[in-house]
């Protein structure tokens, strides 16, 4: 009998998962870039939201911003009865979501073009308040809404440097010129260029033995740089060098926010970015001593809320290490 049953129920199990795939997790038609899309989603992303997380407000959800969204564009005006779409603000651009999304929908990356055309008060006044001292590169305005300032500030780095990528080879830096944000938030890219024997190991390892460090990825610049195989090769030049080093439970292309590299998120929700920073400790609190930052902004914002953990900026390090000449 438990054979027959076996035999039966295979099949029918089979069949289920076939029903389910083709019912509840397909999308029933159209573009599923679109954002109509996240209506039929089985918001398979609510937990990946960093934000979402930290506020504790289903409004916020990946998938609940960008139906808002779908719902204004048809919709103009009747959705937020005319009112601001705060949501499409409290959203750091870490593109978790878009890793667990069902369909593959660029989530942040919409969210952040919706910024140019629904307006939100205090973004509008933050954007109106830059200079080009405070927002050289325009990553600031962009994140705010405010695209022609930020391709101005963008264009006028981008004219200052002969190419758009200029590299050093005595010095084994590259700076990246490619895109808008990447160049200000983690423009050098080192890791690949350094080699294993070369000195800046040693002097890293008499820097920081004697305690147990954890990594902090650049969520954001992960995304858009691909930089899970240089991690992969940091982490093992530190082995070699007998640094005491350990990656965080969430890391590469999962690796979680913290809520310190994008500044205009940062002065739109203050108290959700400084939860954040220390979310993400908390999580490896118990197994490291420091933190190894990867990312200068997010130097920053650890320094400024988990002022008894000592933070590393290996950016900083071997920007001075390396000094860049090229005079951009």
């Amino acid at each position: 009998m438990g054979s027959i049953q076996k035999i039966v129920s295979t099949p029918v199990k089979w069949a289920s998962r076939k029903i389910i795939h083709q019912t509840l997790l397909r999308f029933p038609g159209g573009n599923a870039h679109d954002p109509i899309a996240c209506t039929y989603c089985p918001e398979m992303c609510r937990f990946s939201c960093p934000t979402a997380v930290i506020s504790g407000n289903d409004a916020v959800t990946p998938s609940n911003k960008m139906s808002l969204l779908h719902q204004e564009s048809r919709w103009p005006g009747r959705v937020a009865n005319g009112a601001a779409l705060w949501p499409l603000y409290d959203c750091t651009g870490c593109g978790r979501c878009t890793e667990h999304c069902v369909y593959g929908v660029p989530v942040a990356d919409q969210l952040f073009e919706a910024r140019s055309q629904y307006s939100l008060g205090k973004a509008c006044d933050l954007a109106s308040g830059l200079t080009d001292e405070m927002d050289p590169f325009g990553d600031i305005a962009e994140e705010l809404g405010d695209e022609a300032s930020a391709s101005r500030r963008f264009e006028t780095v981008r004219a200052k440097a002969r190419h758009s990528v200029v590299e050093h080879p005595e010095a084994r830096v590259v700076y990246f010129l490619g895109k808008r944000g990447v160049s200000a938030a983690l423009s050098w890219q080192w890791v690949f260029l350094v080699e294993a024997d070369h000195p800046v190991w040693k002097k890293l390892a008499e820097r920081l033995a004697g305690r147990t460090w954890i990594l902090y990825e650049s969520s954001w610049l992960n995304r858009r740089l691909g930089r899970t195989a240089q991690t992969d090769l940091l982490v093992g030049r530190f082995e070699n060098a007998g640094i005491s080093i350990l990656r965080a439970f969430a890391q590469g292309k999962d690796c979680i926010d913290a809520g310190g590299e994008t500044p205009g998120y940062i002065q739109l929700q203050p108290q959700q970015a400084a939860e954040m920073a220390a979310d993400w400790w908390a999580r490896d609190a118990l197994r490291a001593e420091g933190i190894i930052s990867m990312s200068s902004r997010a130097t920053q914002h650890f320094r400024n809320h988990l002022t008894d953990i000592e933070v590393f900026d290996l950016p900083q390090f071997l920007e001075a290490e390396f000094q860049q000449k090229e005079d951009l």
